[in-house]
């Protein structure tokens, strides 16, 4: 099945203090695409996000550092603080969560 025609969630805020991070109009459109999560990972400042799988899986990213992609995109490696990694498929990411800007409301 294409990923162009499979309908995803958009990214979705949360609460956070003391950091400026980016808008959902920032990343893009309503599907998670390659460019929404290079958008939330090349983000300046860098705010910490969350991948969320179509199994139910999530991954933190707590730092630029810990997420590389492949040059198609289609490939994410995302490690954990312990050094241990995975290897995600793009089209199976279905979400993005990332802390809210400071003093704005939902």
């Amino acid at each position: 099945m294409p990923t162009s025609t499979m309908a995803r969630p958009p990214v979705r805020m949360l609460e956070s203090s003391g950091q400026r991070c980016p808008s959902i109009d920032d990343l893009g459109a309503d599907l998670m695409t390659d460019q929404q999560l290079k958008a939330a990972h090349k983000a300046m400042p860098f705010c910490p996000f969350t991948v969320l799988m179509a199994d139910g899986r999530s991954f933190h990213v707590p730092h630029p550092d810990f997420l590389f992609m492949s040059p198609t995109g289609r490939t994410v490696i995302i490690y954990q603080e312990d050094d241990e990694f995975s290897i995600l498929d793009l089209p199976l990411m279905t979400e993005i969560q990332m802390a809210q800007p400071a003093g704005s409301k939902s």
